[in-house]
């Protein structure tokens, strides 16, 4: 039995002028909100690795050296999140509510939010490249999120 998803995994129709976007919200106010196109990407490849790599990518100054974690609805996002069923479902639900006339709508149209917390400390090089199992184990020692 093959083990790729029924759902699309990526790309709108050829002759949709509809841009895909993630859009980080950084729970640092000083942070602007962070969109990044994924028309082309390939959803399976959107992971929290994927997320930070942007983020410092495209936020270096701001994000540099810091733990950075993901919530999406209240959820902390960690490296098993199915995130790539998640942003078809959410695209799939868009579409279908695409013939309602709310301008409210048009303007969030084609977009996933994430929220992102950025960490007030420097972390090493070792636990920058550790951060999914530092998200896999869970809440910090002090209970914060």
């Amino acid at each position: 039995m093959s083990q790729e998803p029924l759902l699309p995994l990526y790309r709108t129709a050829p002759s949709s002028p509809i841009r895909r976007f993630i859009v980080i919200r950084f729970s640092d106010v000083n942070i602007r909100d962070l969109e990044v196109d994924i028309t082309d990407v390939p959803y399976r490849e959107i992971t929290t690795r994927w997320l930070r790599q942007k983020c410092r990518e495209l936020r270096p100054q701001e994000t540099e050296c810091r733990r950075l974690k993901f919530i999406r609805s209240g959820a902390l996002l960690n490296s098993q999140a199915d995130l790539s069923s998640e942003l078809s479902r959410h695209f799939i639900r868009q579409d279908a509510a695409s013939n309602s006339n709310d301008s409210n709508r048009d303007q969030s149209r084609g977009k996933f939010y994430i929220h992102c917390i950025v960490g007030t400390e420097r972390l090493a090089r070792d636990q920058l490249l550790n951060e999914d199992a530092m998200d896999d184990v869970g809440p910090s020692r002090e209970g914060i999120t």
